[in-house]
Formats: C-alpha cells, sequence, structure tokens
C-alpha cells in the first residue's frame, strides 16, 4: 500500500477502511509535557507537527472575561479558576434551579468569529486530519451546574437535568453541523461515560434509567467526516447526520431560547 497522508489515514480508520498503518494522536497534551519534549512549541498544533501526529485539534472560539485573580468567565456563564495544570477548575455555575434554567440565555452559535480557529487550522494543515472535539452530552449540564450539585439533582431534581441534557443535545449538534461545513476531517461530540452494562449510575429508579439511556444513545454516536479528493486532496464537506435520541423533558417549562422539534 502506498503512504496516505495523516488526514487520509485517520479518514480511513473511521470508515473502517484498511490504512497503511495505526494512526495516532491525542486529544490534549499538558503544556510542560509539550515544552519538555519540544522546547519552544508554544501550541498542541505545533507540537503534533513537530512529533509527527496524525490530527491537529480546533475548537469553536468562546470569549472569556477577567472577574478576579486567575478567575475567568466563560461566554457559557461558568467560572474558572486557572491553575498551573493544561485546565481551571469550574467555580461557579450558572444554574441552580429550573427557574435559573428558563433565564438562561447560551452563547449565540453563530456569532462572527465562532469558527473563524478551525477555518484557519484547516487551511494551515492541509495533510493533518483537522478533529474538532465538542461536548458530550454531561460536559455542558455539569458546567451549568457544576458536578456536584448536577449529581444531586439527578435525584432531586430530574425535570432539571432532562432540560439540561436536552439543551446540551441541541447546542452540540447544532455546533457540529456548523463545523462539518468547514470540511474538517472528524468531529466527536462524546467521550465514553457509560455503557449498558456498566452506567454512570445505577439505574435504581425510573428517572435513572431514562438519564442513563439517554446518555448512552448520544454516546459515540457524532462522527461527522469530511472526504478527500484522491486527484485534489481537496476536504470536501460531507455530513453524515449523527444517530443520536435524547427523550425530550416532559415539562413545558422550556428554556424560551430552544427551537422546537
Amino acid at each position: 500500500m502506498a503512504e496516505l497522508t495523516s488526514a487520509e489515514r485517520v479518514l480511513r480508520v473511521l470508515r473502517r477502511q484498511e490504512p497503511d498503518r495505526v494512526p495516532h494522536f491525542e486529544w490534549v497534551i499538558d503544556r510542560k509535557v509539550r515544552h519538555a519534549l519540544c522546547p519552544g512549541s508554544p501550541s498542541y498544533n505545533e507540537f503534533a507537527m513537530q512529533m509527527g501526529l496524525d490530527a491537529v485539534l480546533a475548537d469553536p472560539t468562546f470569549s472569556k472575561e477577567a472577574v478576579g485573580p486567575g478567575r475567568w468567565q466563560s461566554e457559557w456563564g461558568y467560572i474558572t479558576q486557572s491553575t498551573a495544570e493544561e485546565h481551571g477548575i469550574e467555580v461557579e455555575s450558572p444554574i441552580k434551579t429550573m427557574d435559573d434554567f428558563v433565564q438562561y440565555t447560551p452563547p449565540d452559535l453563530h456569532a462572527a468569529g465562532r469558527y473563524a480557529a478551525i477555518e484557519k487550522t484547516v487551511q494551515d494543515y492541509p495533510d493533518k486530519a483537522v478533529i474538532v472535539h465538542l461536548n458530550d452530552v454531561f460536559s455542558l449540564p455539569r458546567y451549568w451546574m457544576g458536578m456536584e450539585n448536577l449529581l444531586l439533582a439527578i435525584a432531586a431534581e430530574p425535570e432539571l437535568v432532562m432540560n439540561l441534557v436536552d439543551l446540551s443535545v441541541r447546542l452540540n449538534l447544532e455546533m457540529a453541523r456548523e463545523v462539518a461545513a468547514r470540511g474538517v476531517s472528524s468531529v466527536s461530540t462524546s467521550r465514553a461515560k457509560s455503557t449498558s452494562q456498566m452506567p454512570l449510575w445505577r439505574r435504581s429508579t425510573a428517572h435513572g434509567t431514562k438519564f442513563t439511556n439517554s446518555f448512552i444513545r448520544f454516546s459515540g454516536r457524532s462522527i461527522i467526516c469530511s472526504t478527500i479528493s484522491s486527484d485534489s486532496k481537496q476536504r470536501k464537506p460531507n455530513y453524515e447526520p449523527a444517530r443520536t435520541a435524547c427523550p425530550r423533558a416532559e415539562s413545558t417549562r422550556r428554556n424560551p431560547h430552544l427551537v422546537s422539534r
């Protein structure tokens, strides 16, 4: 088999076709590790190029503003505290009650420049697979409520959690469509949080079963790939609709910013 480009190699694997070798990349490599291995490489993508990884990463751009020493408020409304590690820690969240949810306004996913960094990455790395890792169905609710409050609300306020899950699914799929239209190689909206054999929490109640099934059905099924022409090597958007399902919350107290199904 002739040697493939990194992009071709990754796409073959995603389509369950044989590559010339197993592709390799990482979602994130801590900056301290990057600088130790490749001094002077300021970004993950520059590190990936120097190390010969098959994929580079890109994300939609969401702004943040300083609200205290080392503290930043994101467009999503939660506040993080900077640490010495790659990621900060969420210390404040915008949603505590159903009333907070009803009043909550998510960021405008179509704001100018939202996907500019992704477009630039596709342009700058034509031979690499460009992968965008969006939020899984569990992450946005965790940001909106905080992990401890979210887990408690599964038992205490299941209706609120179902609304958060529903909103998370809608927003992530809308971002996935926007990202896919920009010719990236793959979009992932999942992390392996649970399986039918080992759910995230025990299925001991009716609403516990409903939540678990929602997460399982969404998990790992939102992959959107572009095709690459064999002669021009140009990415052509080819949106493969995600096979997802999430039960609609029964409450009529819906967030006014959601689009009706």
